[in-house]
């Protein structure tokens, strides 16, 4: 009878694992999709005109939202995700079977080691946009300002 049960707990925690598989197989693919093929910014943002302000389009703190939703979306999946296995977990622990309590406890170190680092390098691309936006404006207002001496110059010249 507890081999039974613990081999229902066993089955249970490789349904799961699967599960988990599977969704993050489907993940990093729409990822790799994603990556091939380059959507123009402005057609992106016609697609996701509910996200954009309607009075600066791509305004850095809709940027900033969309980012902050995003995160907080990817960390409810995560939570619910490590939710689960904590519950088989304590079964686990519950029936006396400590082998199965410690093999879903490394599954639950290696999935909340590979969601810090995933969210780790979000937010390290994050910080580059962010500078490679910051170093554009900064270019384009360089070049702004010659251009708007010769203008001067010539209508004073007139």
């Amino acid at each position: 009878m507890k081999a039974k049960k613990t081999i229902e707990l066993a089955l249970a925690v490789c349904l799961i694992s699967a599960l988990v598989m599977a969704e993050t197989s489907t993940e990093k693919e729409a990822e790799q999709k994603c990556k091939g093929v380059r959507v123009p910014a402005s057609r992106q943002r016609q697609e996701d005109a509910t996200r954009v302000s309607p009075h600066r389009r791509g305004a850095p703190m809709d940027r900033r939202q969309v980012y902050e939703e995003r995160l907080a979306k990817q960390t409810a999946r995560h939570k619910e995700a490590l939710a689960e296995l904590e519950a088989i977990k304590k079964i686990a622990e519950e029936e006396k079977a400590p082998r199965t309590a410690e093999a879903i406890q490394k599954i639950i170190d290696r999935k909340d080691a590979e969601f810090k680092q995933k969210a780790e390098q979000f937010e390290q691309q994050r910080r580059e946009r962010f500078e490679q936006v910051r170093q554009r404006t900064a270019e384009r207002s360089a070049r702004k300002k010659p251009a708007e001496k010769t203008g001067q110059k010539n209508t004073e010249e007139k």
